[in-house]
């Protein structure tokens, strides 16, 4: 938790998201359920710009569609964003 503002800085928009690659995308997916807010928010743009297979964009959309309920703002205001640059929104 001390870690999160000094974070949420440092992977902020702008600063150089990377995407995953495949054989990494199974754990950025699973970051999506981190109790930490910023790596929530880092996993959903790095995912919302890797190739992903068919199935796993179907996970990332339903996991993205439930981030608009997720308890940070930050969280929420991104994956609004991602959902509206997918056109899935």
């Amino acid at each position: 938790p001390h870690l999160e503002k000094p974070l949420t800085a440092a992977l902020a928009l702008g600063t150089g998201y990377r995407t995953a690659a495949k054989k990494h995308v199974p754990a950025v997916l699973a970051a999506l359920d981190s109790p930490f807010a910023v790596v929530r928010h880092h996993a959903l743009w790095v995912l919302a710009q890797s190739p992903l297979t068919a199935a796993q964009r179907r996970d990332f959309l339903t996991r993205l569609a439930a981030l608009n309920s997720d308890p940070s703002p930050l969280v929420r205001r991104a994956a609004a964003q991602v959902l509206r640059q997918t056109g899935e929104s």
